[in-house]
């Protein structure tokens, strides 16, 4: 058994403290203390104590405290001490009803706190079921925030690539040389979006062939023929007269002497066709028959017909179907390089006619000089270098017309395959898609959502085995608590709430997650987990139904123990906005226990319900210590204390200031008198009439409302006049840092004449004495 608490030091608000005065525990122990002076860090420190866990302590360091925490208990064996660190021993077996018992031990799917018992509407039993349903509920946390991400992400994402099928972006695999395929796909739909054109466009012409030949053989023979048949002596006096005859002015003398002896010959006249004179015996006659022999006569002809055929060439037509050609051939080209590629180049002809114009004239000249000197050999360098130029304009032609023809067939294959505009921009969009794709920002975002989907399945695995496992938890709490709990639900406590059966959880209804094992009921019908019926938890649960329920888990707890006689009971305030029937329940549990328990420590800020507690004749008389926890100046100490003596005090006071007041009526007096009208009636009323006032910290307003619609009875028969004056009172008295927020709006601070206030301390004495 704990005999006392020697020390506590940077715990809390306990700075240094170190007991002093009779403060020495009995088995019943009373302690009172208001909020915030320290009785929460004193049901920790014993906690702590219980299970050896230094970390309750390390959390509630004092703020500021620059040495470690020292706690010294004082029990039957010596002393239990921490010394910062660890405790020296754990022997005793203490239980601790506090809310941090409801938060290890009743989930409620929120955060835990001193007003924990406002959102019990999706409980989970047991310890470890709770520890069970924080993972659980830290996994959603972080399921949510998953899931957050990715709609971030796919939002992103979808807003980068133009796509909202996310899936289909992220599975996409990098295809190679997509800048090639992007623009082929680009030309292709050119080609779909241009199909009338296709269509009607002439395919390439070819260039016309060079529309003549020469016989070079039969060229360069007659060019080489060279008449021998005539003497030395004929042709030199053939020549010099020919040279005479140049000499003098006549082009082409040779072909007006032959003309000349033609006619001789034809004639059979010896006389000049020109001039009449004689020939015979002249020499030059002679020679002209030598010179003008068959030989050069079939030379002449020959010569002639050459010259004839190279006059026939017209090749200025043939320069300008060619130039008309090409024209047309590079117009189309261009028209049809947008959409075909043969080779690496456009192809394009280019030829120097003048050239072969040049090439040709010269083969004429020389034609003309053999056809003026028929018995003469005519160079045929002239031939060949015609020849070879006709040679490199066909290969030009040949290899022109070559690209035509092939150029050709891709066109024709090209309009064979024209697609739908429609398909080809589809495809050229998922082409784009899957440059972006593998390009920042997409590539980043991308591999975020891979990895945000991979965490939330394993996210979603482990939610899995935690619902498994708290179904496995929920199946043992209710095997060994169930029974317990329903009797203090039912029996003790006269609810409508049953836990009736374990089931096999599944996702029920508008619920998403797998249901408990086993089924709350009210009035045998089950309790919805989730949802806004009237049958959820949300909207069944009552805040005295949600406290009973936790307390009745901690009871069939605490009476399931083999043996009590060894365990020290520490209750927390136990009793928060408990209708009149559950709480005297309540307190009458704590009697039981304490018969069975080895001590029993009772912390609240509630003195009415201590004074209730120390009124019921097993406690009065057992032995019992009372003590309370004051914090003066931030700093918390114990003490001993008498329940009823400082409300008797405060009473008693009271009462002497408003005396004092009518029997010395002064200004400096009147506002503590008229302060003690409220005093002196919440003081008489809560301990008279407290089985009426479900909670003795309401306002002094809704305490009277609370008398108004009980069935209470006062001396005065005449309730509603009771009630009258007591409204009365309470307008007079009210006092802003009194007050709660709702009677600030109903009423005002009121400055009261002498008279007045007289008036009104004398119908307060009158109740007090006479009515109530």
């Amino acid at each position: 058994m704990i005999q006392k608490i020697e020390k506590i030091k940077n715990i809390g608000n306990y700075e240094d403290y170190v007991a002093s005065g009779d403060v020495t525990l009995k088995r019943m122990n009373l302690i009172y203390a208001e909020n915030g002076a320290g009785k929460t860090t004193l049901a920790r420190i014993l906690h702590s104590m219980s299970v050896n866990n230094p970390v309750v302590i390390s959390q509630r360091k004092r703020i500021g405290a620059i040495t470690t925490p020292e706690v010294c208990i004082k029990d039957e064996s010596g002393q239990l001490i921490y010394n910062g660190t660890k405790w020296n021993r754990n022997k005793l077996s203490v239980t601790v009803f506090d809310t941090h018992f409801v938060s290890e031990n009743v989930y409620t799917g929120f955060q835990i706190n001193s007003d924990h018992r406002k959102h019990l509407y999706k409980f989970v039993l047991g310890n470890t079921g709770v520890d069970i349903a924080k993972k659980i509920e830290r996994v959603k946390q972080l399921i949510e925030s998953k899931n957050n991400e990715i709609v971030t992400l796919s939002n992103q994402i979808q807003m980068a690539s133009k796509c909202q099928d996310v899936e289909k972006v992220c599975n996409l695999t990098p295809l190679e040389d997509i800048d090639i395929l992007i623009d082929a796909k680009k030309k292709e739909l050119m080609i779909a979006q241009n199909n009338d054109a296709i269509l009607k466009q002439s395919t390439l012409p070819l260039f016309p062939e060079i529309p003549f030949s020469l016989d070079v053989e039969n060229l360069k023979r007659v060019l080489s023929v060279s008449i021998n048949s005539i003497g030395k002596e004929y042709l030199d006096i053939v020549k010099s007269h020919l040279e005479k005859l140049e000499s003098n002015g006549m082009e082409k003398s040779a072909r007006w002497a032959y003309t000349g002896f033609q006619i001789i010959s034809t004639l059979g006249k010896n006389e000049c066709p020109f001039c009449g004179n004689s020939i015979e015996g002249i020499k030059l006659i002679e020679g002209y028959n030598q010179y003008f022999s068959d030989q050069y006569i079939n030379s002449v002809r020959e010569v002639k017909k050459i010259k004839e055929s190279l006059s026939s060439i017209n090749i200025e037509l043939y320069i300008n179907q060619i130039i008309s050609t090409n024209k047309q051939f590079e117009e189309l080209n261009n028209f049809w390089a947008n959409y075909i590629t043969v080779g690496d180049e456009k192809n394009a002809f280019n030829y120097d006619f003048d050239i072969l114009c040049a090439c040709l004239q010269s083969l004429k000249d020389v034609v003309d000089t053999k056809f003026a000197n028929p018995i003469d050999e005519i160079s045929t360098i002239a031939v060949d270098e015609c020849v070879t130029e006709l040679r490199t304009l066909s290969d030009k032609i040949k290899t022109i017309n070559e690209y035509a023809l092939l150029y050709n067939s891709k066109i024709l294959e090209l309009r064979t395959k024209i697609r739908k505009i429609e398909d080809v921009t589809k495809e050229l969009s998922e082409l784009e898609l899957n440059k972006e794709r593998f390009a920042t920002p997409l590539i980043d975002k991308c591999y975020m959502y891979e990895l945000a989907n991979n965490h939330l399945k394993r996210l979603q695995r482990i939610n899995k085995l935690f619902q498994a496992a708290q179904k496995t938890e929920s199946n043992r709490v209710f095997e060994r608590y169930g029974q317990k709990i329903n009797y203090y639900l039912c029996d003790v406590f006269n609810t409508k709430f049953r836990i009736l059966e374990i089931k096999d959880g599944g996702i029920k209804g508008r619920a998403k997650e797998a249901n408990l094992s086993y089924t709350l009921t009210f009035n045998g019908t089950p309790i919805e987990q989730e949802g806004e019926s009237n049958i959820s938890f949300k909207n069944v649960l009552s805040e005295g139904d949600k406290n009973t329920i936790a307390f009745s888990f901690f009871l069939a707890k605490l009476t399931t123990e083999p043996d009590l006689t060894n365990k020290i009971i520490v209750f927390d305030d136990p009793l928060t906005s408990l209708d009149l029937n559950r709480r005297n329940a309540t307190i009458h549990q704590l009697v039981l226990l304490y018969q069975y328990s080895k001590q029993m420590i009772v912390l609240s800020h509630n003195l009415h319900f201590l004074i209730e507690l120390n009124s019921r004749s097993l406690i009065k008389t057992c032995d019992k210590k009372s003590l309370q926890i004051i914090n003066s100046n931030g700093k918390s100490s114990i003490r001993e204390h008498q329940i009823k003596k400082e409300w008797i005090d405060s009473y008693q006071k009271a009462l002497d200031l408003m005396e004092n007041f009518l029997s010395n009526p002064l200004v400096d007096n009147q506002e503590d008198a008229i302060n003690s009208i409220r005093i002196s009636l919440e003081t008489f009323i809560k301990l008279k009439y407290c089985r009426y006032i479900p909670d003795p910290d309401q306002t002094f307003g809704k305490i009277v409302s609370n008398l108004q619609y009980s069935p209470c009875v006062f001396i005065n028969s005449n309730k509603a006049e009771v009630i009258d004056k007591l409204n009365q009172l309470v307008a007079i008295s009210w006092r802003g840092h009194h007050g709660s927020i709702e009677e600030r709006d109903t009423y005002s601070e009121v400055n009261l004449t002498m008279a007045e206030a007289q008036q009104y301390i004398n119908m307060t004495l009158e109740l007090l004495s006479h009515e109530l």
